[in-house]
């Protein structure tokens, strides 16, 4: 038995009560759903000038070529064995490591924004190649053709370069665009589309469990990575005119054309 509180000895009718109940239900739902996406910073986080290449930092995390689980189960199924994974790892250890030194020197030379597109391009230029070589071989399909395999462990090994380099200078950029004020909001709604991006790249692994269906969260992790580096060439292109950068002395000369 429920009392209203202004009037102790009154009992509250069943109506009232599932009324109370209801809105209790909404404001818990409304204070988890603003806890994990805080809406009222989305239309900041949107036409935020940093909003472009945060939302192609996010979107890599929807990628099964990386050494997390999905990619090793399906190395380990075809055949390979744990130390050559292990072995696989460390490499791929090493190049991600390496990105911390060329980055900055890139960054150095020719600016976050342009370093930026110079290494999302090489992990874009490995991936695919990477990927066309798991599909040279009609083999690759049925999960068994451990050559094609492979190449396309050792261009996701290449690609990390570019990957780590990338946010890099992505993060550089959103720390230098945002205020210290808005930092908060804004890296509150990052996070949770990284999140976001995450939990779909498991949802996708639930829906392509098998060995033999890893081609398509392959294909899938690719078209993200294309999808980011076509985001980030807008966001350069509206920040630097032009996608290319030829230097002025190569520039072409109206005295050449007379």
């Amino acid at each position: 038995m429920l009392y209203d509180f202004h009037d102790p000895k009154r009992l509250l009718p069943a109506n009232e009560i599932n009324r109370l109940s209801l809105r209790g239900i909404i404001d818990f739902v409304q204070s988890a759903a603003s806890n994990l996406l805080p809406l009222n910073s989305i239309p900041y986080y949107f036409q935020h000038p940093a909003f472009l290449p945060s939302i192609s930092l996010s979107l890599l995390y929807f990628t099964f070529l990386s050494f997390s689980g999905q990619m090793i189960t399906f190395i380990l199924a075809i055949g390979s064995t744990s130390i050559a994974v292990g072995a696989a790892r460390a490499v791929s250890t090493i190049f991600e490591l390496s990105a911390t030194q060329i980055a900055p020197k890139a960054q150095q030379h020719i600016g976050a924004v342009r370093g930026g597109i110079w290494f999302l391009t090489w992990q874009m230029i490995w991936l695919a190649g990477g990927l066309s070589l798991f599909f040279a071989s009609g083999e690759s399909r049925t999960g068994n053709n451990f050559f094609a395999a492979s190449g396309l462990v050792g261009a996701v090994i290449l690609s990390r370069v570019g990957l780590w380099s990338f946010d890099f200078c992505a993060q550089s950029i959103i720390q230098g665009e945002v205020n210290e004020q808005s930092r908060g909001a804004f890296s509150t709604l990052w996070a949770s589309f990284q999140n976001i991006f995450e939990l779909l790249s498991y949802v996708t692994t639930i829906i392509f469990s098998k060995a033999n269906q890893f081609q398509w969260p392959a294909i899938i992790s690719v078209i993200a990575v294309y999808v980011a580096g076509g985001t980030y060439m807008v966001f350069v292109r509206r920040r630097s005119g032009h996608l290319v950068h030829i230097p002025s002395c190569n520039k072409p000369r109206l005295e050449d054309y007379r």
